[in-house]
This record gives structure tokens, sequence and C-alpha cells, in this order.
């Protein structure tokens, strides 16, 4: 039992750390989406310079963003499932 609520709290903590990322990760995404979205708009309205000057910044948002999804994809591959932890106690 003792090892179980110790994997189980291990689960949780690393629930939340995976939640938090997937959070940031959002969070960059709508905000790169936002930048697409003008730069797009300004293009449309043949502002091309605006339109670049728009997106500077975006190259960084989406390294961010690509490094947020590793390291969740990386805790998420790591860290046993509940169905596991359950399997693991029932040894």
């Amino acid at each position: 039992h003792a090892v179980y609520c110790r994997k189980r709290q291990i689960m949780d903590t690393t629930t939340v750390a995976i939640q938090a990322k997937i959070d940031a990760l959002k969070t960059l995404l709508l905000e790169a989406s936002a930048q697409a979205q003008e730069a797009s708009s300004n293009m449309a309205e043949g502002h091309r310079n605006r339109a670049f000057g728009t997106l500077v910044g975006l190259e960084g948002k989406l390294s961010k963003a690509q490094n947020l999804f590793g390291a969740a994809l990386a805790l998420h591959q790591t860290q046993p499932t509940a169905k596991h932890v359950n399997n693991a106690s029932d040894a």
C-alpha cells in the first residue's frame, strides 16, 4: 500500500507539471495565432512590411512552444498511467 501511495503522489505531481506546461503551451500558441492573424490582415491590406513587423518574435514563441510540448510529452511518457499504478499494486 505504501508503494502505491508513493506512486500516486508522484503521478499527481507529474500531472500538475504536465498541466502547467500544456497551459503555457496554449497561451503561447494563442499569442502566435493572434500574431499570424494580424500579419495576414496586414498582407491583405497590402502592408507587407507591417505584416512582417507583426511577426517579429514569432519564431521565438514557436521554439518555446516546441520545448514545452517536448517537456510535457517526456513527462507523460516516463510516468506510468493510473492503470499501470493500479496494476503494480495488485502484483
